[in-house]
């Protein structure tokens, strides 16, 4: 079964947030090492953090937004599409058991950007193509696949459904159940 994606939504969903002023950026984590914890998120470039899970922005006025990675494939595990879902919220939800939370915050990318207010935000679509032995036809699926944040600062963080391709920490593979954050535009075009 297929899910109903519309871009109507997810823009408006997304661009209700324009003006609202960063407090904090939390990353979810699955908790690998649960007797002793450590985040995950970091990689060999400052500027770049890998995110298993999900990436919640928290605003001023007790709003917070949550991007994650979601099957849009629905129960079809042998054909898994992945892209970003955008939910909004308060900022009193927390993470579920089996999961950690780290306050990001104070660190690249996002330091320059806490108390800068949101000043655009750009959704980045891609179509996959399925095809149903069952049904004999192929169909198109159109997914979110990355997004931009623009701050009043003239900052913009990427935030993409992809990883590091295995052993190249320069190649990025799109389509992934992870998020990439980036500030590297061009890093960010390898994900579209």
């Amino acid at each position: 079964m297929k899910l109903s994606i519309s871009q109507a939504m997810y823009k408006e969903e997304s661009r209700q947030i324009i003006g609202w002023l960063v407090q904090q950026v939390d990353y979810t984590e699955v908790d690998y090492y649960p007797a002793h914890p450590q985040p995950c998120y970091a990689t060999d470039h400052p500027q770049i953090h890998t995110v298993d899970f999900s990436i919640r922005l928290r605003f001023t006025n007790q709003q917070s937004v949550e991007i994650s990675w979601k099957n849009f494939e629905g129960q079809d595990t042998e054909n898994n599409t992945y892209g970003l879902n955008i939910s909004t919220g308060t900022t009193a939800q927390q993470s579920q058991a089996g999961q950690r939370t780290w306050d990001v915050s104070g660190e690249n990318p996002w330091l320059d950007l806490i108390g800068q207010a949101v000043k655009d935000i750009k959704v980045y679509w891609t179509k996959a193509w399925s095809e149903t032995p069952e049904e004999a036809k192929t169909s198109a699926l159109q997914y979110p696949q990355a997004i931009a944040f623009s701050f009043t600062n003239q900052k913009t963080i990427f935030i993409s459904i992809a990883e590091f391709q295995a052993g190249n920490l320069h190649k990025v593979v799109r389509g992934a159940n992870n998020l990439l954050v980036t500030t590297d535009e061009s890093l960010a075009k390898q994900t579209n």
